[in-house]
């Protein structure tokens, strides 16, 4: 059985409008709210995207301890003179609280990987 996994926003560009890492679409995995957002804001079909991510998608809300999460995720990268998108640290706190390995291209979240060790990360490289 595969692991489960999150998406974030990087790689649902990658699969879904460049078709790239189709594999990944072929299990099922999650993505964060915040990466549907991320994923429809721009879109002239804001409506039928969200509604594609959602039923393709297993799609994890913010909840308390995903907050909590990344509370302490800010807070010990803010104390390692490290700061880096707010967004992604809630996608990371998503991933964590829910046991999920993050896939992703996004070098931020490598950041965050060296501050916690519990944090399933797999970068793809292009």
């Amino acid at each position: 059985m595969a692991e489960r996994s999150l998406l974030d926003t990087t790689m649902l560009i990658e699969t879904i409008e460049h078709g790239r890492h189709t594999g990944l679409l072929d299990v099922e995995n999650s993505i964060s709210i915040i990466s549907l957002y991320e994923f429809i804001r721009h879109k002239k079909k804001m409506e039928e995207n969200k509604l594609l991510l959602e039923n393709s998608f297993n799609v994890i809300s913010i909840s308390n301890p995903t907050i909590l999460k990344a509370a302490e995720i800010f807070l010990k990268l803010k104390e390692n003179g490290i700061t880096i998108n707010e967004n992604d640290i809630q996608i990371a706190s998503a991933a964590m609280v829910n046991s999920l390995r993050l896939y992703t291209k996004d070098k931020d979240f490598l950041k965050i990987k060296a501050n916690f060790e519990d944090f399933k990360l797999q970068f793809v490289g292009d």
